[in-house]
């Protein structure tokens, strides 16, 4: 019996939010009720190594030493077994659903499930790899992949700023795409500082508090019908014109409208899930730094 083993180890960072994702029309296919803007922080990420393995027995994930058990793999591993069948078949080539299994080991540099965006990074890795190995000719198949497997990864697949179109369908995701605004060096003058205030995993996922949001708060119809678009393109253009005080603007109140949408939300996305108390400390911080400079350096 013949075994063959394919790897590849492929580094991908992480990516914050400048306007937020929050909420999916469609959770089978990580369409999101709104678009949204990213910046990738490249000195936070995750390292991943892909084996590709007759001998397994079944897929395996390792997260920093751990394995993990997570249904968002095993749709990853599926989408990307149902793409390369299509083609051999096609081809009357051999399939990979007969006798390929995955093997990932991940790590990452920053804490995983605390608020840092740890499976953009790991997801956008993941995918990038296995778009490598299967030598996927298109982005946006990579893209599409990542976003199955955690919606905010799609925006770690490209560099710098990146616009994450939700697409006006919640029944087909070909609108669903990734755009980039410009690279990270478009605006060499700006600065990312992540300040860690714990590493504790959070006691409630993202996911699971997102579709609390979209069930009960009403705030959040109004954010995605009324402000979203108007901040899209605002955003945009002081990106493009690296307008500081402009993009500062926008950042914050995008900051202060999720806040506001977990208290709306029932029961209310507190203690579980932000430290109010932190944020609110900073906040404070970030305005008399403002105040003191005039024009706006920090958000």
């Amino acid at each position: 019996m013949t075994t063959t083993c394919s790897t590849i180890t492929v580094q991908a960072p992480m990516n914050i939010a400048l306007i937020k994702y929050w909420g999916k029309k469609n959770k089978d296919l990580i369409i999101p009720l709104n678009d949204s803007i990213s910046i990738t922080i490249n000195s936070l990420c995750a390292i991943t190594k892909i084996s590709v393995d007759s001998n397994l027995k079944n897929d395996l994930v390792i997260i920093n030493g751990k394995i993990e058990n997570n249904c968002r793999f095993e749709r990853v591993f599926n989408e990307v077994r149902n793409i390369v069948d299509r083609r051999k078949r096609n081809a009357n080539g051999e399939l990979l659903n007969e006798n390929k299994y995955f093997k990932i080991e991940s790590k990452t540099n920053f804490p995983i499930a605390a608020g840092l965006a740890s499976s953009a990074a790991g997801f956008a890795a993941l995918s990038f790899g296995l778009g490598s190995l299967f030598k996927f000719k298109e982005l946006k198949e990579i893209v599409r992949i990542a976003r199955i497997g955690s919606g905010s990864a799609c925006r770690s697949i490209l560099d710098g700023f990146v616009h994450w179109k939700a697409g006006n369908s919640d029944e087909n995701d070909s609108e669903c795409i990734c755009e980039q605004i410009t690279t990270i060096s478009h605006w060499k003058e700006l600065r990312v500082f992540v300040i860690t205030t714990s590493e504790e995993r959070k006691k409630i996922g993202s996911t699971e508090a997102m579709q609390r949001s979209v069930l009960t708060s009403k705030l959040l119809k109004e954010r995605i019908e009324e402000c979203v678009p108007k901040r899209i393109e605002n955003l945009k253009e002081a990106i493009l014109n690296k307008n500081f005080p402009q993009f500062a603007e926008i950042t914050m109140a995008e900051s202060n409208q999720l806040h506001a949408i977990c208290l709306d939300t029932y029961p209310p996305i507190i203690v579980c899930f932000l430290n109010f108390s932190l944020n609110f400390t900073f906040l404070k911080k970030v305005f008399k730094f403002n105040i003191i400079f005039i024009n706006g350096i920090c958000s």
